[in-house]
């Protein structure tokens, strides 16, 4: 589904996108939560889904696919912005949707720490 996508050269399996693709996030399978009887109306919304931009791709050791994604969540009173890897099963396309998001303007991407002071 993300096969034309241009990339930055690699560094292993890790692909950074030059262009961050928007995307669908389906909070249900980021955030796996058994379900229960109860209703909190006001809580965070976990199985709703939000707008996000894709911006790298790698792998796991057992090869499933893994996407770096910004993203908001949030609940009727607050909202977090959120940068983090979710397996690939989790996002799809947002194609044909012009609509302007906030989460777009967030720059979440993970730090390359250095090890022993080298590269």
């Amino acid at each position: 589904m993300f096969e034309n996508v241009p990339v930055l050269p690699t560094a292993g399996h890790l692909q950074v996108l030059r262009t961050p693709l928007r995307v669908w996030v389906n909070l249900s399978k980021v955030y796996p939560d058994s379900a229960t009887n109860e209703n909190h109306p006001q809580g965070v919304d976990l199985r709703a889904t939000v707008p996000g931009l894709l911006k790298m791709w790698d792998r796991t050791t057992t090869g499933k696919r893994l996407a770096w994604v910004a993203f908001t969540i949030g609940s009727a009173a607050t909202r977090s912005r959120v940068g983090q890897w979710v397996l690939a099963d989790a996002i799809r396309p947002r194609e044909g949707d012009t609509t302007k998001y906030d989460c777009e303007d967030f720059p979440a991407m993970p730090v390359l720490w250095r090890r022993g002071g080298t590269d």
